[in-house]
């Protein structure tokens, strides 16, 4: 069985194979229902994005009107300008820049110690007279543990993040048409402190969410066998391959450089210490491993802490 995405502009047709099919379920799209399995593959082939290069992926949230976990399709801000590239109108942009007060606007932002109010972006068209400007609070959009700090990505690079929230919001105004329904990453993260996201709109709706249910700890699972284990080095041998021919990795790197790191973040010795049921976790992280990873980053993708 194969599946065409046809993608936007002078990118070639992608075939995907049984195999790749598998691979998309069992990791990116993963516990997707059939139903929503094929939505993914249909939004993907409409925005012409990758879902192999993490331009495009499934995240499963909890949706109270339905009562179980529901199927929702995010982006890349790569991913976002790629269509907006491919569109034949995009003529760049003017920004990052950001605020304390809204009033006096900053094109770097060096303080450590506060966090800016507010960033815009303005995006290009050229079939626009006027840059069309957006702009994300950091209110709106910071991304909060369950303990109220702030996530490590949020509370390393802040005004980064906050960045990508506005240039994501002037995106989608510029190209409705192309980015209708489509959120980043970065948007949705807002939608676990304060909502749901309505699958049908894209909306953010406020609801009480409950308190999940911790994992039980690592000792109490069930680890996986050997046939697994062996799956996931050669997963971290192709994505080895990948990284050395787009010139990220040394020549002659081998898979173990991602495997210790991912390891070192869970806190396990060992591939064999793997708990059956982070497997499919830990396979997506091996897939969009790359140099530089932070440690929380990895930890986070896995429960691990």
């Amino acid at each position: 069985m194969t599946a065409s995405l046809t993608v936007v502009g002078s990118a070639p047709v992608t075939n995907y194979n049984r195999d790749q099919i598998d691979l998309l379920k069992r990791t990116i799209c993963a516990d997707a229902t059939d139903d929503e399995f094929a939505l993914f593959l249909e939004v993907s082939q409409r925005t012409g994005l990758n879902p192999f290069a993490r331009q495009i992926f499934a995240v499963k949230r909890w949706d109270t009107r339905a009562g179980r976990d529901v199927m929702t399709i995010q982006t890349s801000i790569d991913g976002f300008r790629l269509i907006a590239e491919r569109s034949g109108r995009y003529a760049g942009q003017l920004g990052p820049f950001w605020s304390a007060d809204g009033r006096e606007w900053l094109e770097v932002w060096l303080d450590n110690e506060h966090p800016p109010a507010a960033a815009k972006v303005a995006v290009l068209r050229s079939d626009f007279k006027e840059p069309l400007w957006s702009v994300a609070t950091w209110d709106q959009y910071r991304q909060e543990t369950k303990q109220g700090g702030l996530t490590p990505m949020w509370r390393r690079m802040g005004p980064l993040m906050l960045a990508k929230c506005a240039e994501s919001l002037a995106l989608r105004r510029a190209f409705p048409q192309e980015l209708s329904g489509l959120y980043t990453a970065e948007e949705m993260q807002q939608a676990v402190r304060g909502g749901e996201v309505d699958v049908l709109t894209g909306e953010v709706m406020p609801v009480e969410i409950a308190t999940p249910k911790p994992l039980p700890p690592l000792t109490e699972l069930r680890t996986i066998g050997e046939d697994r284990k062996k799956k996931v080095w050669k997963v971290a041998a192709v994505r080895v391959g990948e990284l050395i021919a787009r010139g990220d990795l040394a020549p002659g790197s081998k898979p173990d450089t991602i495997m210790r790191d991912i390891l070192k973040a869970w806190a396990l010795e060992h591939t064999a210490d793997i708990p059956t049921k982070q497997y499919d976790a830990f396979e997506a992280l091996v897939l969009r491993w790359m140099p530089g990873m932070l440690p929380e980053e990895m930890a986070e993708a896995g429960g691990a802490f």
